[in-house]
């Protein structure tokens, strides 16, 4: 729901009247896009269960690990959108844009985890720990998450989404 609200207040685009319309053969379910979506969530994936695995190594319980986990994966839901926003540019780009819902839902998802941490009996009910230092790992997962998004985006070709018919 989180992207649904945001992309559907993005402005439209410069000289979107002036390109012509989708053509009927295209699917919004094409190999490409769908696979630089799969991709960017294997990627997400993979970054949350090595940096879980890396912390109970390091002698984390569990719990503390989940919450940075799950911290994470929040904030990366908020990477996803912005990632996603153009593709023809980087991710931190579409911080600077006008959408009046982007702070709104960055605003809900800081108050929402700011009521798991703080709250101890919602804590308690998802299974989390107050993690230590684990702001720390959290924005090392996040940068990994960032690049590997960036990475996904330069090499699948970076073009907006844009619909070019005869």
């Amino acid at each position: 729901p989180a992207c649904s609200i945001v992309f559907e207040a993005e402005p439209e685009a410069d000289g979107l009247m002036q390109r012509s319309p989708r053509p009927v053969t295209d699917s919004p379910f094409a190999a490409a896009p769908l696979l630089q979506s799969v991709l960017q969530g294997l990627g997400i994936a993979a970054v949350l269960l090595a940096g879980q695995a890396w912390l109970v190594g390091q002698g984390w319980s569990a719990e503390q690990g989940r919450s940075v986990v799950f911290g994470t994966l929040v904030v990366a839901v908020m990477l996803l959108i912005l990632a996603n926003r153009d593709l023809s540019r980087p991710a931190w780009h579409g911080v600077t844009d006008r959408n009046p819902w982007l702070w709104r839902m960055a605003a809900a998802m800081g108050l929402l985890l700011a009521a798991v941490f703080g709250l101890p009996w919602l804590r308690q009910i998802m299974g989390l720990a107050l993690p230590g230092g684990g702001l720390a790992a959290g924005v090392c997962m996040l940068a990994a998450c960032a690049m590997w998004m960036e990475l996904v985006r330069l090499v699948g070709g970076n073009k907006q989404r844009t619909f070019t018919g005869a």
